[in-house]
């Protein structure tokens, strides 16, 4: 929004020599994007997971695409994410990203 010239004019927009469409303090203020976690859990044996799609294992990957291709239904019929929020951050946990160590780029396997 700040791009569009709406937001806080004192701490954003002038700095950028903008002019201002819309002066609201709070706009672009104190959002961390992309803060990601994920949940892992242990199947029961017998259970039917995702990790054979996930390992590209052969026979699990042709059985999912027939059931896309024929019936438009299985696995190929869901997103990668399947929830996504923007949530408030504790004031005195919100710049922990910043001392977080950077990751080494690793080769990811999208399904698409």
């Amino acid at each position: 929004m700040v791009i569009d010239n709406i937001g806080n004019y004192e701490n954003s927009i002038k700095e950028m020599a903008l002019s201002v469409v819309v002066d609201s303090p709070g706009v672009g203020e104190n959002l961390q994007d992309h803060l990601m976690t994920g949940v892992s859990y242990e199947a029961a044996n017998g259970v039917i997971t995702g990790d054979p799609l996930m390992r590209q294992e052969p026979a699990a990957m042709a059985q999912a695409q027939e059931m896309y291709v024929k019936h438009q239904i299985g696995p190929f019929t869901i997103g990668g994410v399947q929830s996504s929020a923007f949530m408030r951050v504790d004031v005195d946990i919100k710049d922990l990203s910043r001392d977080a160590p950077v990751p080494a780029p690793a080769p990811v396997s999208v399904l698409t």
